[in-house]
């Protein structure tokens, strides 16, 4: 399929401007807007089955972006301490099982979390309208 372009403002080439739109629109979606993060485990686990034959191993987690039911569940409201929320929160967020979850390396976890305050920090500020 083939598109005309339109005619480019102030001179641009039609093709430069359609490289630029593509670049801006490329850096918005790596800004995390919407978008789930993908983190690469520096310390992939390993699930076996009971005879020790290995079932899967768990590379990369994906977190997707929280949303008011995953702020409104029992066990995040219910937190004892920073903590315990960003565990709950985190396990809501990757969707691992509970095996796979608590066998995460702390370095790995401190890494999702990241990604979770992350998403955090992109709010809009009380007062302020998203359009």
């Amino acid at each position: 399929m083939t598109y005309a372009l339109p005619d480019a403002p102030d001179g641009l080439d039609p093709h430069e401007a359609l490289e630029l739109a593509l670049s801006l629109l490329e850096w918005a979606q790596g800004e995390g807007v919407g978008e789930p993060e993908h983190v690469m485990l520096a310390y992939p686990v390993v699930t076996t089955a009971k005879d020790g034959s290995i079932v899967r191993t768990l590379t990369s987690v994906t977190v997707r972006r929280p949303k008011v039911r995953d702020l409104r569940d029992p066990k995040v409201l219910n937190a004892k301490s920073d903590m315990a929320l960003g565990v709950e929160l985190a396990k809501r967020l990757t969707g691992l099982p509970d095996h796979e979850f608590d066998a995460l390396d702390s370095v790995d976890f401190e890494r999702i979390g990241n990604v979770v305050a992350g998403f955090q920090s992109h709010s809009p500020t009380t007062g302020s309208s998203v359009e």
